[in-house]
């Protein structure tokens, strides 16, 4: 990753994005097409998604990459 970015910001940027538009952990599972357990991981930090996932991820929600991964949430 690059600089400034964190797994913690990814989290909390993920939660804070599936909020505002109503979704939830496990609609972000069923449409990336993956399972519950791996967004579950990505909202408590504790692992990144592939590059390929996160191009899916803020394709899905509409968002730019530098929203989920950077900067303060």
């Amino acid at each position: 990753m690059g600089a400034g970015y964190s797994a913690e910001w990814l989290g909390a940027n993920l939660e804070r994005a599936l909020d505002e538009r109503g979704l939830t952990a496990s609609d972000a599972a069923d449409a990336l097409d993956v399972a519950r357990s791996t967004v579950g991981r990505w909202l408590r930090s504790e692992s990144f998604p592939t590059v390929h996932y996160l191009a899916d991820l803020c394709s899905w929600l509409g968002v730019g990459p530098d929203e989920l991964l950077g900067g303060a949430p």
